[in-house]
């Protein structure tokens, strides 16, 4: 089991640990478009290169090994009307990776390029290394756009319609499940998979027509976690609408946050957070009876919504 780490910037004589690292990487073929890792000797002269506002930091285990890096480069060395704008780039040995190791180097990175006046942070992730969306995404990195047929490994592009189908399965928890053929699918798991084939095409608002219909209770709350996480980890907006007064529970006192390992985490509203960005509207008769807050709603003395939450 990996042990303990301390970061600090780099020197030349930790290019071939580097270069270990990054042979490590490159050998994967899926998370990195780098197709070649460079030898110790072209490590140490990029080392030697970097200007006084670019910097490279290395993670140390205890024995001395260089377990991961990170980059902070000019995005531009022609442009200066780009110089207010880096490229970083994180590299972790597979076997330490979600120890922690791509937090620390930011912590050290990102304080250097404040001082280096940098004003924007730009980093290109492919499509298929999902984890690294997710750490990207948990340091505060907003996602700008997709570049398509933009990476070449072994000859073959980058299969983006691939990619984005496992992006949603990953989403919805079903990635295991991309196989399977539909009359292998459960009923909470076909839901998932059309809540999927929704976020294709990074919508904006997704409605959700009595998603937990007939499902069993813990079914019915992984559905209303994905609603959460689209809330909360996606940006995006959701129309809800349901019966279950459950449901209603889950969407207004609960939010998605990502740990430092990149797992998605579901906790109370209470101290560090209050949601403020879920309402709460009931219809009867086509008509709008209700607007605000569920502790508004449970509060109601109008006797139809009452008798609904209470069902007496």
């Amino acid at each position: 089991m990996p042990g303990s780490f301390q970061i600090r910037r780099a020197v030349a004589a930790d290019a071939a640990g580097i270069a270990g690292v990054m042979r490590a990487v490159v050998a994967e073929r899926v998370h990195s478009a780098i197709d070649r890792a460079w030898t110790a000797d072209e490590e140490r002269r990029y080392l030697e290169s970097l200007s006084s506002r670019e910097t490279f930091h290395v993670a140390i285990e205890d024995s001395g090994a260089v377990v991961g890096c990170q980059s902070l480069e000019l995005y531009s060395t022609v442009l200066t009307t780009m110089s207010h704008v880096a490229q970083v780039g994180t590299f972790v040995l597979p076997s330490w990776r979600g120890r922690g190791v791509g937090p620390a180097l930011f912590e050290a990175t990102r304080p250097f390029a404040e001082r280096a006046g940098y004003r924007k942070l730009v980093i290109t992730v492919r499509g298929s290394n999902a984890s690294a969306l997710s750490f990207y995404r948990a340091l505060g990195f907003v996602e700008c756009g997709r570049l398509s047929e933009q990476v070449v490994i072994d000859g073959v592009e980058d299969d983006e319609v691939e990619h984005e189908v496992r992006r949603m399965l990953r989403f919805v928890n079903l990635e295991d499940a991309i196989d399977k053929m539909p009359v292998e699918l459960s009923g909470g798991m076909r839901r998932r998979v059309g809540i999927a084939r929704a976020l294709v095409g990074n919508p904006s608002i997704v409605l959700f027509d009595e998603p937990t219909a007939g499902l069993d209770p813990p079914t019915a709350r992984t559905i209303c976690e994905l609603a959460i996480k689209l809330r909360d980890l996606e940006d995006v907006s959701s129309i809800f609408v349901t019966h279950e007064m459950n449901n209603l529970d889950y969407l207004s006192s609960e939010y998605a946050i990502v740990d430092d390992q990149g797992n998605v985490e579901f906790e109370l509203e209470g101290e560090r957070l209050c949601l403020i960005n879920t309402e709460v509207i009931m219809l009867r008769d086509g008509k709008i009876t209700f607007s605000g807050k569920d502790e508004q709603l449970r509060a109601s003395p109008d006797p139809y919504i009452h008798h609904f939450i209470r069902g007496k």
